[in-house]
């Protein structure tokens, strides 16, 4: 039988003599094993009669911020249901934009998906309701009526989260909630004028109405607004 020879092993690099080191400062660190104890998981971040979710929520705060659930600004009470579900519809990608018609089959792949109002970029949620040039205005209006300044955002979770994270008095803040599902519904509701009933975009009477049908609804379920529509036009800020 032919014997194996072994040559002398050969000395470890840097990397290796550092890596060897860390390894074993993690074996160290390992807790110790106790013999005839189960093992079970346990999460560290929590304290004596604090839950799991609370404390995991917590946890979430401190690593990535806080997150403002979307559906605040879905289902407002006060607006009526069709605004809400449609609201909801925006939020889940469920708009019938022609991209959308396109994609389930509805519409022929040969047909034209080009957004009604600016002719330069296909139907998709997002351009309809908020990049496109002429609705991006609408919503500038509305922010500037506001005194605020922002800049367009990437998609209908990033638009709600956004302007869920405002603070403004109580008063302030019925009105300012209400604003996104009214804009949102307004502008679907000019896109089916301009594409079923040759209507031409309007972006300054598109402004006026989200405005005025704003007065209206939050008057129609709020006692305590004592004004106008056209004190609620000028003055209310």
């Amino acid at each position: 039988m032919k014997r194996m020879h072994y040559g002398k092993r050969r000395p470890s690099h840097q990397w290796e003599v550092e890596e060897q080191s860390r390894i074993i400062d993690v074996l160290r660190a390992a807790p110790a094993l106790r013999v005839g104890v189960k093992d079970k998981s346990r999460w560290l971040a929590s304290q004596t009669g604090q839950s799991f979710v609370t404390t995991l929520y917590r946890q979430c705060e401190l690593d990535f911020g806080d997150c403002v659930s979307a559906s605040r600004l879905v289902w407002m009470k006060y607006l009526p249901p069709k605004v809400q579900f449609f609201g909801w519809l925006a939020w889940k990608y469920k708009v019938k934009t022609s991209v959308f018609l396109k994609k389930i089959g509805v519409l022929d792949e040969n047909a034209s998906a080009l957004c009604v109002f600016c002719k330069l970029e296909d139907e998709s949620v997002e351009h309809v309701l908020i990049s496109c040039p002429l609705v991006w205005k609408v919503w500038a209006g509305l922010l500037q009526w506001w005194g605020v300044l922002w800049v367009v955002p990437g998609s209908m979770e990033c638009l709600l989260q956004w302007w869920a994270r405002n603070n403004f008095s109580k008063a302030e803040r019925r009105i300012w909630n209400a604003i996104p599902l009214l804009a949102l519904w307004s502008i679907w509701n000019h896109r089916n004028d301009c594409l079923f009933n040759n209507v031409q975009p309007d972006i300054g009477e598109l402004h006026e109405v989200i405005i005025i049908k704003l007065a209206i609804w939050l008057k129609a379920t709020t006692k305590d607004y004592h004004y106008t529509i056209n004190d609620f036009l000028y003055n209310i800020m």
